[in-house]
């Protein structure tokens, strides 16, 4: 059996047209047949612009419209449904495995994060509140021992 055109399209697995025939077991005048009647549009390959591609799920779709008919040739079907599934099972493990890796590529940034954090704090030096830089801009210079009063404040007259 053909195994999908490793090129992805919006994510997914794609097939040409000829793969697609192989998969379901039909020729291609059918499957152009099968596409028009279904309102399936190939997309052309980034490789190869001649080259028209099926999604998986266009793929899907054309075999469970196939599965209604009557047909002679059902192990065919039953083996390209049986690859379908298992590309499916393919792509959702690869999506999954991704979605690990960026999982475990966030958490290490975060951790890294942290660290770097827990640094500024440490080398950071206890300034002052801005209520004591508040008070000393309002308070009159006294001399070493001297008690303001509240009479020498300004505005408090």
């Amino acid at each position: 059996m053909v195994s999908p055109t490793s090129g992805r399209r919006g994510g997914g697995k794609t097939y040409t047209l000829k793969e697609a025939g192989q998969h379901l077991g039909i020729d291609q005048k059918t499957l152009r047949r099968k596409m028009d009647l279904l309102g399936l549009s190939p997309k052309p390959s980034d490789e190869d612009k001649r080259a028209l591609l099926l999604t998986l799920d266009q793929v899907d779709l054309l075999a469970s419209h196939l599965r209604r008919m009557p047909s002679g040739n059902v192990s065919a079907l039953q083996e390209m449904a049986l690859q379908i599934v298992m590309d499916r099972e393919r792509e959702w493990r690869m999506r999954s495995e991704d979605l690990q890796r960026h999982e475990r590529d966030l958490m290490a940034e975060i951790e890294q994060l942290r660290r770097e954090v827990q640094a500024l704090r440490a080398v950071r030096k206890p300034s002052t509140t801005s209520a004591e830089i508040a008070v000393e801009k309002h308070a009159p210079t006294q001399a070493k021992g001297d008690v303001a009063h509240a009479s020498d404040m300004p505005g408090e007259n």
